[in-house]
């Protein structure tokens, strides 16, 4: 942030004094004398500028101090021009990645967006979403800078895996993706991917005596196909279907 200082007030400046913003954003100069001044800020990069402190977006104010008169309302305020995210979803086929068309994606489960300004490991600023109805999610308007996304386990549906077959950044920390952005960059490769937890199966068997009960001692048939249709949203309609063969025994 830079002080353009105009002592005689004639429109000319006689000095200028510079600094930089604290971790908090924060900028001061002090012991300023009466005098015509301006202030002139370096836009961040990968920034849009959304707040000047006379209403004109040019990353500049212009004021006159009176004697003893402390303004401290000269705010600049941005936004960034990143973003990222993707989508939650039910991994159907438990391959690892997200397969339109065939994995579903999972609603209403809270994800997280921690950004670290200064590199210390510690989180700086948090935001929280819910995924959509179609299992989507997305930050925008994001500085550079590292984040990290995080699901919340608590908030994802029973009946799914408490492990991910997939996060953005492998599974080694599951439910969490660090990431980082630079200027105008859109990292939609955050996707979270779940396994479901449930099972179904029995035997497909010779009846030898047509009781229409498995006896002990029949035999179950082997290479059977068996297909299982899936209507994941009950519209009656089906969604994705799963085809297996029986084994040895017929199971």
């Amino acid at each position: 942030v830079q002080l353009d200082i105009d002592f005689d007030q004639n429109g000319t400046v006689d000095h200028s004094l510079n600094t930089t913003t604290d971790i908090s954003g924060n900028y001061l100069f002090s012991g300023l004398l009466v005098a015509d001044y301006d202030i002139i800020v370096t836009q961040p990069a990968g920034t849009t500028q959304t707040d000047d402190p006379d209403a004109t977006l040019d990353n500049r104010s212009s004021l006159t101090l009176a004697g003893g008169e402390d303004n401290t309302s000269q705010d600049f305020g941005y936004r960034g021009d990143s973003a990222l995210g993707d989508v939650v979803f039910w991994d159907v086929n438990n391959n690892g990645a997200f397969d339109a068309g065939v994995d579903r994606g999972v609603a209403g489960v809270d994800v997280a967006l921690e950004i670290d300004f200064n590199g210390d490991l510690t989180a700086d600023y948090t935001r929280t979403i819910q995924s959509d109805a179609s299992g989507n999610y997305a930050f925008a308007n994001l500085v550079p800078g590292d984040y990290t996304v995080s699901v919340a386990a608590g908030s994802i549906p029973g009946g799914l895996a408490s492990d991910p077959t997939v996060d953005g950044d492998g599974t080694v920390t599951p439910h969490t993706s660090d990431v980082t952005l630079g200027s105008n960059e859109t990292n939609n490769d955050q996707d979270f991917g779940y396994t479901g937890t449930g099972s179904l199966g029995d035997t497909i068997f010779w009846d030898a005596n047509a009781n229409g009960t498995h006896d002990a001692g029949e035999p179950g048939l082997p290479g059977v196909t068996v297909s299982l249709d899936v209507d994941i949203d009950r519209n009656g309609s089906v969604d994705y279907t799963f085809t297996t063969t029986t084994d040895a025994s017929g199971n």
